[in-house]
């Protein structure tokens, strides 16, 4: 089983099409959403089997298991929305520690199913483009998504309730504060503070909840958004640590040479030969 989280990514959600070829068994604390735009797949959500046509979509609850079997169709077009409290905040609780009684939904049924359907579409659109007034216009539309799928959903009682699960929900804060706070020295006192945890167990809880320890996924965001600076902007590279929340250069070089290979004067060169 596979913990998922979005530290690693450039925005705090993912959008994106592909033909959906496959993807392990995995759950993560945010709600998941694949829409099919084109042909159908299978997926399996608590160990349920379900067919996904065009024009339906399948919703996954936080930290309900979900798998996709592993197929090949070229042509297959799937939006695939992950997003949760780093994205929505104090508006994802309607969805933390809530099942859904039916994973699939028709929007052609629900009586908000055309405004649902066009920002399904819109996000599909808009999840390619890095220009400014798409990402507002996208981050706009996730939010509606999210308000027409809180409103008619059965919900039911969490599926599971093990000690990992209740680990991963006990950490959100310190995942939350690695994607908003990375710019300021964090500690691992305040991340451990911030979920209520004791130094040591919380030290324990994230390593067997993410694989990594909090130093690593602290880096590992602060890293990422160097990339995008490195890409995107002229700031010096002794600012862009600083900005990053790493403001000794050798340290950071030696940060950001152990997560790509190399250091950042040489990531910024590649990007620019692309």
């Amino acid at each position: 089983m596979l913990y998922q989280n979005l530290l690693g990514e450039g925005t705090p959600y993912r959008a994106f099409v592909s033909a959906m070829g496959g993807f392990p068994a995995h759950r993560h604390a945010d709600l998941e959403i694949g829409y099919c735009l084109f042909g159908e797949f299978s997926v399996l959500i608590d160990r349920e089997p379900y067919t996904i046509r065009e024009g339906e979509l399948f919703v996954v609850a936080p930290m309900v298991s979900h798998e996709i079997p592993t197929s090949y169709d070229p042509t297959r077009r799937v939006l695939t929305v992950v997003m949760g409290p780093a994205f929505l905040r104090e508006d994802f609780a309607p969805f933390a520690g809530a099942g859904f009684g039916h994973p699939v939904l028709r929007p052609c049924e629900l009586a908000n199913g055309v405004e649902l359907t066009a920002a399904l579409e819109r996000v599909a659109v808009l999840s390619g483009s890095t220009a400014h007034a798409d990402r507002l216009a996208l981050n706009a539309a996730l939010f509606s998504i999210a308000a027409w799928l809180a409103a008619p959903l059965e919900r039911v009682a969490p599926p599971t309730t093990t000690a990992d699960l209740r680990g991963v929900a006990g950490i959100e804060p310190a995942l939350e504060l690695i994607w908003n706070g990375y710019r300021a020295p964090i500690t691992v006192d305040a991340a451990a503070a911030a979920t209520g945890y004791g130094k040591s167990n919380f030290c324990k809880i994230f390593r067997a909840v993410t694989g990594e320890s909090f130093h690593s996924a602290l880096n590992r965001r602060r890293v990422r958004v160097a990339c995008d600076l490195l890409r995107e902007t002229n700031l010096s590279i002794a600012d862009i640590g600083a900005e990053v929340g790493i403001p000794e250069p050798k340290t950071f070089l030696r940060v950001f040479r152990s997560l790509e290979g190399m250091t950042p004067g040489q990531y910024r060169k590649a990007a620019q030969t692309v």
